[in-house]
């Protein structure tokens, strides 16, 4: 007779479970739901956002939050979360600081009611700090980010923006280690 331990006869049990359950049919996932078609933004309207919202990020400017982001906005990106505009302005020069030569580019979008994904990308040379990491000079090409915005009267109340930050340093020359303790 073979005998098979406790823990041998778990796992075996446990690969079953998994194998018997995880083989079934699952059933379709529900579709997306948006919230609110009725008041589905037009091309013209995005493409007029997505200009001044160039023109807030390419010219550095933080007297044209008030153009793109409504006065009850909320931001959440990599550099954190915003929800007035000494905050995006405190944000925006943190990143101009480091990047001052910094293009935004877009490239393409999908609108869905009040809401828009946006697919966009950046070019820039590290040049300033960001975060204590002192630039060395070097470009970065093509770093890809998406932002999901929702919309109001023609502004973003709501900006969820997500970016390649590892890219970045990593065309920049920098790499991410362990600590020493």
């Amino acid at each position: 007779m073979i005998r098979v331990k406790p823990i041998t006869w778990i796992l075996m049990m446990t690969v079953c479970l998994l194998f018997t359950y995880g083989c079934k049919e699952q059933p379709k996932q529900e579709e997306i739901v948006v919230d609110n078609l009725e008041t589905e933004l037009s091309e013209a309207d995005f493409k007029d956002l997505w200009d001044r919202a160039d023109a807030l990020w390419e010219k550095k400017d933080p007297n044209l939050i008030g153009t793109v982001y409504a006065d009850n906005f909320t931001r959440i990106s990599p550099g954190g979360t915003s929800k007035s505009a000494e905050e995006l302005s405190q944000e925006l020069a943190a990143i101009n600081n480091a990047y001052p030569d910094m293009t935004l580019d877009l490239e393409r979008y999908e609108i869905l009611g009040d809401k828009v994904i946006v697919h966009w990308s950046v070019d820039g040379t590290f040049t300033g700090e960001l975060a204590g990491v002192k630039g060395n000079g070097k470009a970065f090409n093509d770093i890809v980010g998406v932002s999901i915005f929702t919309l109001e009267d023609g502004k973003i109340v709501e900006d969820d923006s997500y970016w390649d930050t590892f890219a970045i340093f990593g065309q920049t020359g920098y790499s991410i280690v362990e600590a020493k303790e």
